[in-house]
């Protein structure tokens, strides 16, 4: 916010008070809807099979492991990173030779 209006960019300031404003309604909404309106009468919720249990015990235990080797998983990342801001060792990899100059983004004298 503080950038767009440090840039004298009013209209994108404003754009994203106005998508601020809408979620924020939305998202009350939404809480109303769910939380203080009245209960349906004769639809009764159906108990929790095991397939469904499986799948929250799962997740659960997914995000348990990535708790456990949260190292591991940021160093993968990082390197993950470090590739995306270097794309011309994937282009090397892939096409093999690669002149930036031939392919018309500069970098020729």
């Amino acid at each position: 916010m503080r950038g767009a209006f440090d840039a004298h960019a009013y209209w994108v300031g404003g754009l994203v008070l106005a998508v601020g404003f809408l979620t924020l309604l939305s998202m009350g909404r939404t809480w109303a809807d769910a939380y203080w309106a009245p209960a349906t009468k004769g639809r009764d919720m159906m108990p929790a099979g095991w397939p469904l249990l499986a799948t929250i015990a799962g997740l659960g235990l997914v995000t348990l492991a990535m708790t456990a080797w949260a190292d591991p998983l940021y160093g993968l990342s990082v390197r993950a990173a470090e590739q995306l801001l270097q794309p011309e060792l994937y282009v090397r990899a892939v096409l093999g030779t690669w002149d930036p100059a031939s392919a018309g983004l500069g970098g020729g004298e």
